[in-house]
């Protein structure tokens, strides 16, 4: 996750967000992607014990000073979940779905380490956000760094789509927010499939893995 001092300051940011959406009971929280843990420091100062996992090594060292614990592995390969050896009350996914090819696998595989009663929140981008149909208006669309369009993104989503995936992940999506800088915020919940910058959903095991084949 590209975390940053900035969108962790900004109350409409998803990764606030994220962190609103949590509660404020202390609990185990497994941070997937996490990055050089600025969100898994978050959650330790709130009292949350914090375990880590990131793909580049370099980001997962830096990870452990905020986290129990951090494994650098690859979620979308091997049995990552099912070797934690430990169940979580939260699982996050700050924007990392958007990388993986397939998404809904991961999502499935990780109810193993989830805690009767836990839930996952994930913040995924919003393909269809004004600016970008804009630009395909105009015949633009160009890779970035970092945003909407960034470069390692591999999936894309709009808010259908996403709660698709989740339902099909065998999740049921029970909360959803929004986040969208320097806009009204009645724009932004009259139309969100338009104005969202990232949606935000919390969702809990539907008992149901619908795409099990």
């Amino acid at each position: 996750m590209k975390y940053n001092q900035l969108s962790l300051a900004s109350p409409r940011s998803a990764h606030s967000l994220m962190l609103q959406m949590m509660g404020t009971k202390p609990g185990q929280i497994l941070d997937v992607g996490c990055s050089t843990g600025l969100m898994a420091g978050r959650l330790t100062e709130r009292g949350n014990s914090v375990v880590g996992i990131e793909m580049d090594p370099d980001r997962a060292r830096l990870a452990e000073r905020f986290c129990r614990r951090v494994i650098n592995a690859d979620v979308s390969s091997g049995n990552v979940f099912e070797q934690l050896g430990e169940a979580f009350d939260v699982i996050i996914f700050g924007d990392v779905l958007e990388h993986l090819l397939n998404p809904e696998d991961v999502l499935r595989r990780c109810k193993v380490c989830l805690k009767p009663g836990g839930f996952v929140i994930a913040s995924i981008p919003n393909i269809a956000n004004y600016r970008v149909r804009i630009g395909l208006l105009m015949g633009r669309f160009r890779y970035e760094d970092e945003g909407l369009l960034d470069r390692t993104h591999v999936r894309f989503f709009t808010q259908a789509t996403a709660l698709e995936m989740v339902s099909a992940a065998g999740f049921r999506v029970v909360e959803r927010r929004f986040s969208a800088y320097r806009l009204p915020r009645v724009l932004l919940e009259a139309l969100p499939g338009l104005f969202a910058v990232q949606f935000v959903l919390k969702a809990t095991p539907s008992g149901i893995d619908d795409c099990a084949a």
